[in-house]
C-alpha cells in the first residue's frame, strides 16, 4: 500500500503510561483527530467475521451482549471488541461495516496480513479525519512494530509516551484487569520490553514524551509536541475534557475513562511510593535499573546488582 496523503500519527507506550490522556489532548485540537487504541491485529478475521459481529450487534443478539467489550459468547469477543473500539473513535457500526466491505472488495480477499489490515485502518483514519489536517491512532504496545508501520506509511510520525515503570507496575499489580501484569517481575520486564525496544531507539520519526513532563508542564510539553507535529498551538488541547470526546461518550468500560474527565493532576506522579512496598520497589529496581537511569528516574533503594 502506498503512503497516504495525510500521513498518520501513531501514539503508543506501555499500558497505564498516560497514552489515553495524551490522545484526548491531541484529539481536542481542531486540526487533528486522534483515535483511541484499536486492536486491529487481534481478530483472526477483520472481514466477514467483523461484518457478522456488526449484524449481531445491530440485532441486539444475546450472544454479543456483555459488559464493556465482552460478549456472552466468547467466539464473538475479539470482533465485537474491535467494533466497540471503533465506536470509541466516533465511528458508527454502519459506517464501519461499509468500510470493511469496501476494503474486502479492494483487496479481493479478507484482510489478513499486517499490510492488508492496515488498508482498513487507513480507510478508518481517513474517514474520521476527512475534515481535518491530520489523523492518528493509539497503537499502545504495538509501537514496537514501528518498522512494520513504516513499510505501510513511510512518512508516519510516532509518539512514545514513557512513564516511570514503578508507577506503571503499581497501576497493574493492584488492578483486576485481565490484561494487566500480575507480578512486579512481570511488570518490570514488560516495561523494559517497550521502553528499551531496539525499534524505539533513536528513530528520526519517533517523538518521546515523558508522562511526568506532561503533568508538570502541560502547556510547554504540548507546545513542543505540536510544533514537532507541524500543528499550530491551540488552547483547546489544555481543555480536552470540555470537548465532546467519542471515547468518553461511549467508553465501553475503558479503564482510563473516569480518570480523564477532568484536568490532569500531578498527584499521579510517584504513586508507587504509597502503593508498593519497599520490598516490591527494590525488586522492580533490581530488574529495571538501567532503563530507569536511561530516562532519568531516580532510584530510591540502593541497587547493587541488576538481573
Amino acid at each position: 500500500m502506498s503512503s497516504t496523503a495525510k500521513n498518520p500519527i501513531f501514539l503508543g507506550g506501555d499500558h497505564r503510561s498516560g497514552t489515553t490522556l495524551l490522545s484526548l489532548m491531541l484529539n481536542a485540537h481542531p486540526e487533528l483527530v486522534m483515535g483511541p487504541e484499536i486492536d486491529f491485529l487481534e481478530p483472526s478475521d477483520l472481514g466477514a467475521h467483523v461484518l457478522k459481529c456488526g449484524e449481531l450487534l445491530q440485532q441486539d443478539d444475546p450472544a454479543v451482549r456483555g459488559e464493556g467489550v465482552l460478549t456472552a459468547d466468547p467466539q464473538w469477543h475479539k470482533g465485537v471488541q474491535f467494533i466497540r473500539q471503533c465506536q470509541r473513535f466516533g465511528l458508527s457500526i454502519e459506517s464501519l461495516m461499509t468500510l470493511v466491505d469496501s476494503c474486502r472488495q479492494s483487496l479481493g480477499k479478507e484482510p489478513e496480513s499486517f499490510a492488508e489490515r492496515c488498508v482498513l485502518m487507513d480507510a478508518i483514519g481517513r474517514f474520521q479525519g476527512r475534515k481535518v489536517l491530520k489523523w492518528g491512532l493509539k497503537i499502545q504496545r504495538n509501537i514496537v512494530l514501528l518498522d512494520q508501520f513504516l513499510e505501510v506509511w513511510p512518512q508516519a510520525v510516532f509518539i512514545h509516551v514513557i512513564r516511570d515503570g514503578r508507577d506503571v507496575a503499581a497501576s497493574h499489580v493492584r488492578s483486576q484487569w485481565d490484561w494487566a501484569y500480575r507480578s512486579i517481575e512481570e511488570a518490570a520486564r514488560g516495561w523494559i520490553s517497550i521502553v528499551g525496544h531496539v525499534a524505539l531507539q533513536a528513530n528520526a520519526q519517533l517523538i518521546e514524551v515523558k508522562y511526568e513532563d506532561l503533568l508538570r508542564n502541560t502547556k510547554g510539553c504540548l507546545a513542543d509536541l505540536l510544533e514537532k507535529l507541524s500543528l499550530p498551538w491551540d488552547d483547546s488541547v489544555l481543555h480536552y475534557w470540555e470537548k465532546e470526546q467519542p471515547l468518553l461518550a461511549r467508553p465501553f468500560n475503558h479503564p482510563s475513562a473516569a480518570a480523564v474527565r477532568h484536568p490532569p493532576y500531578q498527584k499521579a506522579i510517584g504513586r508507587y511510593k504509597q502503593h508498593l512496598s519497599q520490598e516490591e520497589i527494590a525488586r522492580f529496581e533490581k530488574i529495571a535499573a538501567s532503563a530507569l537511569r536511561q530516562y532519568g528516574y531516580t532510584h530510591h533503594i540502593p541497587i547493587f546488582k541488576e538481573i
